[in-house]
Protein backbone atom coordinates (compact mmCIF):
# COMPACT_ATOMS: atom_id res chain seq x y z
CA UNK A 1 0.00 0.00 0.00
CA UNK A 2 1.23 3.48 -0.89
CA UNK A 3 -0.15 6.61 0.72
CA UNK A 4 0.52 10.32 0.50
CA UNK A 5 -0.72 13.17 2.62
CA UNK A 6 -2.04 16.26 0.85
CA UNK A 7 -3.14 19.58 2.25
CA UNK A 8 -5.52 21.88 0.43
CA UNK A 9 -7.49 24.90 1.63
CA UNK A 10 -6.47 24.21 5.21
CA UNK A 11 -7.68 20.59 5.14
CA UNK A 12 -5.51 17.48 5.06
CA UNK A 13 -6.28 14.23 3.29
CA UNK A 14 -4.56 10.89 2.95
CA UNK A 15 -4.72 9.24 -0.46
CA UNK A 16 -3.98 5.51 -0.49
CA UNK A 17 -3.48 3.14 -3.38
CA UNK A 18 -3.47 -0.59 -2.79
CA UNK A 19 -3.36 -3.85 -4.69
CA UNK A 20 -6.53 -5.94 -4.64
CA UNK A 21 -7.77 -9.19 -6.11
CA UNK A 22 -8.96 -7.15 -9.09
CA UNK A 23 -6.89 -6.29 -12.15
CA UNK A 24 -7.02 -2.61 -11.23
CA UNK A 25 -5.71 -0.69 -8.20
CA UNK A 26 -7.80 0.24 -5.18
CA UNK A 27 -8.08 3.84 -4.00
CA UNK A 28 -9.07 5.27 -0.63
CA UNK A 29 -9.26 8.89 0.48
CA UNK A 30 -9.32 9.62 4.20
CA UNK A 31 -9.94 12.83 6.11
CA UNK A 32 -7.35 14.24 8.48
CA UNK A 33 -9.29 12.48 11.26
CA UNK A 34 -8.91 9.11 9.54
CA UNK A 35 -12.53 8.93 8.32
CA UNK A 36 -12.85 7.14 4.98
CA UNK A 37 -14.42 9.56 2.50
CA UNK A 38 -14.01 7.34 -0.56
CA UNK A 39 -13.15 3.68 -1.00
CA UNK A 40 -13.07 1.57 -4.15
CA UNK A 41 -11.15 -1.68 -4.74
CA UNK A 42 -10.88 -0.94 -8.47
CA UNK A 43 -10.75 2.83 -8.96
CA UNK A 44 -7.50 3.11 -10.93
CA UNK A 45 -7.01 1.25 -14.21
CA UNK A 46 -3.84 -0.84 -14.42
CA UNK A 47 -3.41 0.21 -18.05
CA UNK A 48 -2.85 3.78 -16.83
CA UNK A 49 -1.47 3.35 -13.32
CA UNK A 50 1.12 1.11 -11.73
CA UNK A 51 3.10 -0.14 -14.72
CA UNK A 52 5.49 1.10 -17.38
CA UNK A 53 4.28 -0.40 -20.64
CA UNK A 54 6.59 1.32 -23.17
CA UNK A 55 10.32 1.94 -23.42
CA UNK A 56 11.90 5.35 -24.03
CA UNK A 57 11.54 4.89 -27.80
CA UNK A 58 7.81 4.28 -27.47
CA UNK A 59 8.02 0.55 -28.16
CA UNK A 60 5.82 -1.84 -26.22
CA UNK A 61 7.81 -3.79 -23.65
CA UNK A 62 7.64 -7.58 -23.68
CA UNK A 63 6.84 -7.45 -19.97
CA UNK A 64 5.52 -4.41 -18.10
CA UNK A 65 7.65 -2.94 -15.31
CA UNK A 66 5.85 -2.25 -12.03
CA UNK A 67 6.10 1.29 -10.63
CA UNK A 68 8.35 1.88 -7.64
CA UNK A 69 6.97 3.41 -4.43
CA UNK A 70 8.58 6.69 -5.48
CA UNK A 71 6.76 6.58 -8.85
CA UNK A 72 3.45 6.07 -7.03
CA UNK A 73 4.14 8.88 -4.58
CA UNK A 74 5.00 11.31 -7.38
CA UNK A 75 1.85 10.45 -9.33
CA UNK A 76 -0.41 10.61 -6.27
CA UNK A 77 1.01 14.01 -5.28
CA UNK A 78 0.74 15.27 -8.86
CA UNK A 79 -2.86 14.12 -9.32
CA UNK A 80 -4.09 14.66 -5.75
CA UNK A 81 -6.37 17.58 -6.62
CA UNK A 82 -8.02 15.63 -9.46
CA UNK A 83 -8.63 12.67 -7.13
CA UNK A 84 -10.15 14.95 -4.49
CA UNK A 85 -12.48 16.65 -6.98
CA UNK A 86 -13.49 13.39 -8.65
CA UNK A 87 -14.02 11.15 -5.63
CA UNK A 88 -14.90 13.22 -2.56
CA UNK A 89 -18.56 13.74 -1.64
CA UNK A 90 -19.98 16.93 -3.16
CA UNK A 91 -20.25 18.85 0.14
CA UNK A 92 -16.60 18.04 0.90
CA UNK A 93 -15.47 19.28 -2.53
CA UNK A 94 -17.47 22.48 -2.15
CA UNK A 95 -15.79 23.12 1.19
CA UNK A 96 -12.48 23.33 -0.68
CA UNK A 97 -13.87 26.35 -2.53
CA UNK A 98 -14.78 28.81 0.27
CA UNK A 99 -16.22 31.45 -2.08
CA UNK A 100 -18.52 28.91 -3.74
CA UNK A 101 -19.62 27.66 -0.30
CA UNK A 102 -20.49 31.25 0.75
CA UNK A 103 -22.60 31.73 -2.38
CA UNK A 104 -24.50 28.49 -1.75
CA UNK A 105 -25.12 29.45 1.87
CA UNK A 106 -26.59 32.76 0.65
CA UNK A 107 -29.27 30.81 -1.18
CA UNK A 108 -28.03 30.74 -4.76
CA UNK A 109 -28.71 27.40 -6.40
CA UNK A 110 -27.16 25.76 -9.43
CA UNK A 111 -29.32 24.51 -12.26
Amino acid sequence: MIEVSVKDSGKSYIIRVFSTMYVDWGLEILSEDGESLFYSPSALCSETYGFIWYDDAGELLEEAIEWSDQDWEEVLQGEAWQFLEAYLPEEEVLSLYPTTQEIIEEGVSWS
